[in-house]
C-alpha cells in the first residue's frame, strides 16, 4: 500500500489565514470586496474567481464541521443550534449576495473570453444558480427547509424494538435478510405499520412541498418545477425527454431480468407465494456471516481497494488515521450514510448507520468511493469544479464497489462468501433499476401535475410502481403500506429528481467493471483519470475519459445486462 501524506489545508490567498466564521456581519466585508472589485483583464477575472470560490468553500467547510459535530452529538443542543444557525441566518445572506456576483460576472464582457475548456462548466453552474434564484425566493427556502426536518424527524423517529435492539428504516434490512421467515414477516409487518402510522403527516409535508417548489419555479419564469430542477442543477447533458426514454429501456431490457430473479427465488425459497419479506434473504446455500466490527470492516475494506489501487487503499487509511470514519452503531450517530466534502482542510469525512450484512459492507464501499473521488479533486483550485455532479459521484461510488467485490476473497475471507457476496450485489443492481425508474417517473408526473390530490397521487404511484415491478409479489393484506413505500425515498423529499444519475451511474459502473475484467491497468486509469478530472468537464466527457459512453442506447444497455446475466450464470 502507497503511504499516503495527509493532504495541506488549502492555503487561502484572499481571506485571513485565522479567519472563522461566526455572524454574518463578519464575513460580508469580504463579499462586498468581491462586488465593488474592478475587473480590467481576464487575468484579473480568473483572480476574482479563485477568490469567490475561497469564499465558497469557506463557507461549505464550516457548514459541514458544524453538521457534522451534531450528528455525532445528538444530546448537545449547542452543536444543533450552531448548525441551524448557519443555514438560518447566514445562508440566506450568502444566497442573496451570491447573485448580485453571479449577476456581475455574468454580465462582464470578459467572462466570454475566458478560456472555454478550463472555464465552460463554471460558466454554466453560475448561469443554472443565476437564472434560479429570485429574492422572493429566500422565504420559501425557510418554508422548504422547516418541512424537510419535520420529514427527518418523522423518518428518524420511526423505530421499533427487535430482541431488545432498537432499528430504524436504515438498519432494518439485516432482519430482512434473516433465513427465519416469521423474523421477516414480523419484521415488515412493523415497518409496514409504521408506514400507516406516519403516511398522513409524511402526506401533508409533502403538499406542502409541491407548493413550495411551484412558486420557486414560478418566481424563475418556468412553468413546472420540474424544468426549474433540471435549470438548478445545470442539466446540460440530458434532457427530461432522456429520462423517459432511459425508463422505456429500463422497462423492456431490464425488467424482464429481475422478474427472473423473483421467479428463481420463488422456486428456491419453495413458497406457494413471493411476499414482500422474502426479497432479501439469501436463496443460496452457502450461510454467510458478515457481521464485521467497524475496525474489520475498515481494514477489510482497505485490503481490498489496495488490491485495485494502492492509492484508494491509502485514501482510506488517511481517513481512518484522521478518525474521519464514523461507523458507531451506537444511538450517537444521525439516521442514514453520508460522505461529507471538507474542502479546506481535504480530507473528507464518512459516516454510515446500519447494523451490518452485505447492505452494510456494499454501502461502505460506495462511500469510499466518493472520499477518493474528493481526495483526488482536492488539488483543485475552483470550488465549483470540486462540487460532483451526482451523475459523477455516483459513478465512482458503484464502480467503487463492483471492483471491490471482484476481489472479494479478500474482503470476506473464504471463497463462498466472496462468491455469495458478488451474486448478491450483481443481482442487487439489476434489482435496483427498475426503482430508480419508478422514483424518477414518479417525480416526472408529480411536478407536471402539481395540483393532484392525494388519492391521485396514490393511484398514479401504483400505476408506475406496477410498470417497472412484477407482481409475482404478492402484497396482500399490506396494499396500505405498499401505497406510502415511497415515503421511505428520502431523496424524493430532500433532493427531488436526484434518482435517475444512479441509472447513468449504474451502467457506467458495470462498463468500467467489464474493462476491468479485460484490462485491469488500462480500466484504472481510464477510472482514475476520470475522477481527477472533477467537474472540470461536461459530464459526457468525463465519462468518455473513462472510457464509456454516458447516455446508454438500447443496445448497449441490452449488452450490458447480458454481460451480467453471464456473470451471474458463473456463480451457478
Amino acid at each position: 500500500m502507497i503511504t499516503n501524506t495527509l493532504p495541506s489545508p488549502r492555503v487561502r490567498e484572499f481571506l485571513p489565514q485565522e479567519f472563522k466564521i461566526t455572524v454574518w456581519s463578519k464575513l460580508k466585508p469580504y463579499y462586498n470586496e468581491l462586488l465593488r472589485r474592478s475587473i480590467k483583464s481576464t487575468t484579473e477575472l480568473e483572480r476574482w474567481i479563485l477568490d469567490n470560490s475561497e469564499l465558497d468553500a469557506l463557507f461549505e467547510e464550516e457548514l459541514n464541521r458544524r453538521y457534522i459535530v451534531m450528528i455525532s452529538n445528538l444530546d448537545d443542543d449547542r452543536a444543533a443550534d450552531a448548525f441551524a444557525y448557519a443555514k438560518s441566518e447566514i445562508a440566506p445572506h450568502i444566497k442573496t449576495i451570491k447573485y448580485h456576483l453571479n449577476d456581475k460576472f455574468l454580465n462582464d464582457p470578459l467572462s466570454l473570453e475566458l478560456d472555454s475548456q478550463s472555464f465552460e462548466t463554471y460558466y454554466r453552474t453560475i448561469k443554472s444558480e443565476y437564472e434560479s434564484f429570485h429574492i422572493d425566493d429566500l422565504k420559501i427556502y425557510v418554508e422548504i427547509e422547516s418541512m424537510l426536518r419535520a420529514y427527518k424527524k418523522i423518518i428518524a423517529a420511526s423505530t421499533f424494538t427487535h430482541n431488545k435492539q432498537i432499528y430504524n428504516f436504515t438498519q432494518v434490512r439485516h432482519l430482512l435478510e434473516s433465513p427465519d421467515r416469521k423474523i421477516r414477516k414480523k419484521t415488515y409487518e412493523k415497518i409496514a405499520d409504521l408506514n400507516i402510522q406516519n403516511a398522513q403527516l409524511i402526506n401533508s409535508i409533502f403538499d406542502v412541498l409541491i407548493k413550495q417548489r411551484r412558486l420557486l419555479a414560478s418566481n424563475s419564469g418556468y412553468d413546472n418545477y420540474r424544468n426549474y430542477r433540471f435549470n438548478e442543477t445545470a442539466r446540460y447533458d440530458y434532457t427530461s425527454e432522456n429520462c423517459h426514454e432511459l425508463h422505456d429501456f429500463i422497462s423492456t431490457i431490464v425488467c424482464p431480468v429481475v422478474e427472473e430473479l423473483y421467479n428463481k427465488r420463488k422456486e428456491t425459497l419453495a413458497v406457494d407465494v413471493l411476499r414482500p419479506w422474502d426479497l432479501n434473504v439469501s436463496i443460496h446455500s452457502t450461510p454467510a456471516n458478515f457481521e464485521l466490527d467497524s475496525n474489520t470492516l475498515i481494514q477489510q475494506t482497505i485490503q481490498c481497494l489496495d488490491a485495485i489501487h494502492p492509492f484508494f487503499g491509502s485514501c482510506i487509511q488517511t481517513m481512518k488515521e484522521v478518525n474521519h470514519i464514523h461507523l458507531d452503531l451506537s444511538d450517537s450517530i444521525t439516521f442514514g450514510s453520508s460522505t461529507i466534502a471538507l474542502p479546506l482542510t481535504g480530507v473528507p469525512f464518512l459516516y454510515l448507520n446500519s447494523t451490518g450484512g452485505i447492505q452494510q459492507i456494499g454501502t461502505f464501499l460506495q462511500l469510499c468511493g466518493q472520499a477518493i473521488h474528493l481526495l483526488l479533486i482536492n488539488n483543485l483550485n475552483i470550488h465549483t469544479q470540486r462540487q460532483l455532479p451526482s451523475e459523477l459521484s455516483s459513478l465512482s461510488a458503484m464502480t467503487m464497489q463492483l471492483l471491490a467485490f471482484e476481489h472479494g476473497e479478500l474482503f470476506f475471507n473464504s471463497k463462498a462468501d466472496a462468491k455469495q457476496a458478488k451474486r448478491w450485489l450483481l443481482e442487487n443492481i439489476l434489482i435496483q433499476l427498475p426503482w430508480i425508474a419508478s422514483f424518477d417517473r414518479f417525480q416526472h408526473w408529480i411536478y407536471k401535475h402539481p395540483e393532484h390530490s392525494q388519492s391521485e397521487r396514490d393511484e398514479a404511484w401504483q400505476y408506475i410502481y406496477a410498470r417497472f415491478h412484477s407482481n409475482i409479489i404478492d402484497f396482500e393484506g399490506y396494499e396500505e403500506a405498499q401505497t406510502n413505500y415511497w415515503h421511505q425515498a428520502s431523496n424524493i423529499f430532500t433532493k427531488p429528481f436526484d434518482y435517475i444519475q444512479n441509472a447513468f451511474a449504474l451502467f457506467g459502473a458495470i462498463a468500467i467493471w467489464q474493462q476491468y475484467l479485460n484490462s485491469p491497468d488500462k480500466a484504472i486509469e481510464q477510472f482514475e483519470n476520470a475522477m481527477k478530472a472533477g467537474y472540470t468537464l461536461p459530464i459526457n466527457e468525463i465519462y468518455n475519459i473513462a472510457g464509456i459512453p454516458f447516455y446508454p442506447k438500447v443496445e448497449y444497455i441490452e449488452s450490458l445486462v447480458a454481460f451480467v446475466q453471464s456473470e451471474l450464470k458463473k456463480l451457478d
